[in-house]
């Protein structure tokens, strides 16, 4: 079983790798370029070639490319699979990607709000004035990158105000999803530590009531949970 596992976590790498190195090479990378990128981006590790990091390619195409294959990365491994199999309505079935798709969403917006008309520098040093889809672009490649623990940037974000960069700290914490590349603690953790905090608060109302705590309408046995709360 752990061979077939092995197996097929390697053959959706490999598969993600061709594609993401072929797409940064139609967007005007080099081959040797496009590669490390894809190693980095795929394995969520964030090396990049230039000192600027992505911001030296300067390229919509090629950030969006890096962000599309970073969010996949921070995805379950598993669940790419399943979608290749089954379709792509596995993904919105799982517990852990509709949080991870979510919380995506939200922060890239709010920070996307926050950064607004403001002017800032990317990663090269460039001065950029946020507008819509300035804001948009830096915010959403910030928070892909900081979920996925990759660490790629195009934006220098010290220069956001502290509220956004206080988003970016959470979710460095927060990660990607259990059975992806990405580190941190994951999602599925801290839905099952949600999850168990609002059983305690029932039981504390409701002394007798009898709860199950489940992730995928699968229940989570109480060893798991000790170790989800151990490594918390």
């Amino acid at each position: 079983r752990i061979a077939d596992i092995a197996k097929i976590l390697w053959t959706v790498y490999i598969v993600l790798s061709v594609t993401g190195t072929v797409l940064l090479c139609i967007g005007g990378m080099s081959l040797f370029d496009a590669w490390c990128h894809i190693c980095g981006t795929i394995a969520t590790g964030g090396f990049s070639t230039r000192p600027e990091s992505i911001s030296a390619f300067n390229s919509v195409f090629i950030e969006s490319v890096i962000m599309l294959f970073m969010f996949i990365g921070s995805c379950n491994f598993i669940l790419h699979y399943q979608a290749f199999k089954s379709g792509l309505s596995v993904y919105w079935k799982d517990e852990e990607f509709r949080s991870h798709l979510i919380t995506t969403v939200i922060c890239g917006a709010l920070i996307a709000f926050f950064i607004l008309g403001t002017n800032f520098k990317d990663a090269g040093g460039r001065p950029v004035l946020a507008g819509l889809f300035n804001s948009v672009r830096y915010s959403f490649f910030q928070v892909i990158s900081m979920k996925a623990t990759a660490g790629f940037c195009t934006a220098d974000f010290d220069g956001w105000p502290d509220f956004t960069k206080f988003i970016l700290v959470i979710l460095m914490i927060v990660g990607g999803c259990g059975g992806s590349t990405s580190g941190a603690i994951k999602h599925s953790r801290f839905i099952l530590l949600f999850k168990y905090g609002v059983m305690e608060i029932k039981k504390a109302i409701f002394p007798h009531s009898l709860s199950n705590i489940s992730l995928n309408k699968n229940r989570v046995d109480s060893e798991t949970l000790h170790k989800v709360l151990t490594f918390f």
